[in-house]
């Protein structure tokens, strides 16, 4: 099974072109890391045109959540254990961004530009996005 294939940086000419207004991005973007962050860029790449496919990789279960600071009642066995999600899932869907929740990255090979996982989960990019949730 053949691993991800990953370019880095996006090529200069590339980013003046979509700034100035001359084209969209595309290609195929992968943020790993399903932190606020990664909800965010998920947020803005659709915002600034990026037109091609977005996954986002997570290794919880869950969509992005916030992560209030803790306290007392998120400690009681009886308190309320739901998740409050930064966007919710229909957000996701209907922007067309491809979740992979419980899925973690076991390796990046910057020098062959792929990306591995547990799961063997695998897809041909343009970017990555490199975002820690910790």
């Amino acid at each position: 099974m053949q691993s991800p294939r990953l370019s880095g940086k996006a090529d200069p000419g590339t980013r003046r072109a979509h700034r100035e207004g001359r084209g969209p991005m595309s290609g195929h973007c992968v943020i790993i890391g399903a932190g606020h962050g990664a909800a965010q860029l998920c947020a803005s790449l659709r915002q600034e045109r990026w037109e091609g496919p977005v996954t986002l990789i997570g290794a919880e279960p869950h969509l992005p959540y916030h992560r209030p600071p803790l306290s007392k009642t998120q400690l009681d066995p009886d308190g309320d254990t739901t998740l409050q999600l930064i966007r919710p899932e229909e957000f996701y869907a209907s922007h067309q961004i491809d979740t992979k929740l419980g899925v973690r990255v076991s390796a990046i090979d910057r020098e062959r530009k792929t990306v591995k996982t547990y799961r063997d989960w695998e897809t041909d990019r343009k970017s990555t996005r490199l975002n820690s949730s910790h």
